[in-house]
């Protein structure tokens, strides 16, 4: 067969499979949040209440009609490619800052001014830090690499209390390894619209202590998300929200394939760092629920690489940054998280 016929034939094949995976999807532009179904101990919670995104932006990202233009713009197609575009069997985005972003260490530690603190929340960062990884690969983020400052957390929990000790002052955290990034996500985000109960992508409104609710929806991910990568700003853009009941491995590849290999951006994943069968995340040897952000796939070997941003004090053995996992094992991973706890990705 000429090649050209050949390359031809693997589009068509691909825009099936494609479109039959989209058919399996469609429940997600009803991905309401629902009663929490178990306690992971991680940074992974139930959705917001009453959250739902857009069908439309959801179906367009299905279809392969939403992208990212060379200049780092969200393009949206308003038809489907008549042929689905050819990928590289194996993509990784450079990771040499990314790699080094990491949380501040869990709860004991020093700020980047070299003051100790005594924060519990800091156990919980996982959400802010896999978003702020994702969020490094688009044109304006530029300030990931250049603010600093004093940051205070939207609520006090009261030293009295024994839960946690309130800033005082601030800590100072600066561009290195992110920290500044992953506190702004934490702490000051609030995309326009959003009724949360306290700014910053976790759910301030729960004590750190608090396993089962103290974290990050993922649903605040996917508006974060688009509400910083598009010009002007809007919940909806690149992002959706994909529960984990409707991941399955050939997703997953084609996800990576569309979001890596064509547009040049991660996407989050909410996971159970390890399962009663042996698989896990490189480097976690206990189970909690987790973000990470993928960055990579490799289809011959069979892997996808992830930028962890939890560090030698918060994973068991460490350190953060840059692992390859199985494709098989990550996916049982995502779906190792119900719904209704929060599970699923963003991508």
């Amino acid at each position: 067969m000429h090649e050209r016929a050949r390359r031809r034939v693997k589009a068509t094949v691909a825009m099936v499979t494609l479109v039959a995976v989209a058919a399996m999807l469609l429940p997600l532009s009803v991905a309401n949040a629902a009663t929490p179904m178990g306690m992971g101990g991680g940074g992974v919670v139930p959705l917001d209440p009453g959250w739902t995104q857009d069908p439309t932006y959801a179906q367009a990202k299905m279809d392969g009609r939403i992208t990212r233009t060379a200049d780092g713009q969200v393009k949206i197609l308003t038809q489907q490619p008549l042929v689905a575009p050819m990928y590289a069997s194996s993509y990784t985005l450079y990771t040499g800052a990314t790699g080094q972003i990491t949380e501040p260490k869990g709860q004991y530690g020093t700020d980047d001014a070299g003051y100790s603190y005594n924060d519990a929340s800091f156990w919980k960062f996982c959400g802010p830090g896999a978003t702020t990884v994702a969020f490094y690969y688009w044109s304006n983020s530029y300030w990931l690499t250049v603010t600093s400052g004093q940051y205070v957390e939207p609520v006090n929990y009261g030293w009295h209390n024994n839960l946690y000790y309130y800033n005082t002052p601030p800590n100072y955290w600066n561009s290195s390894k992110g920290h500044s990034a992953i506190l702004t996500m934490a702490d000051y985000e609030l995309p326009g619209g959003d009724s949360w109960p306290h700014p910053g992508i976790m759910s301030w409104e729960y004590s750190p202590w608090d396993t089962a609710n103290f974290g990050t929806p993922l649903n605040r991910v996917h508006d974060a998300l688009n509400w910083e990568t598009t010009a002007p700003q809007s919940k909806n853009g690149f992002y959706v929200l994909v529960p984990s009941s409707s991941v399955s491995l050939s997703f997953l590849q084609l996800a990576a394939h569309q979001d890596i290999g064509n547009s040049h951006v991660p996407f989050v994943v909410a996971v159970n760092t390890k399962l009663a069968n042996g698989e896990h995340l490189p480097q976690w040897t206990h189970s909690i629920w987790h973000y990470v952000a993928v960055v990579g796939y490799d289809d011959a070997a069979q892997t996808f690489t992830i930028i962890d941003t939890c560090g030698p004090s918060c994973s068991d053995q460490g350190p953060y940054g840059v692992g390859k996992v199985s494709q098989t094992w990550l996916t049982d991973l995502i779906k190792a998280i119900p719904d209704g706890s929060g599970g699923g990705l963003v991508w």
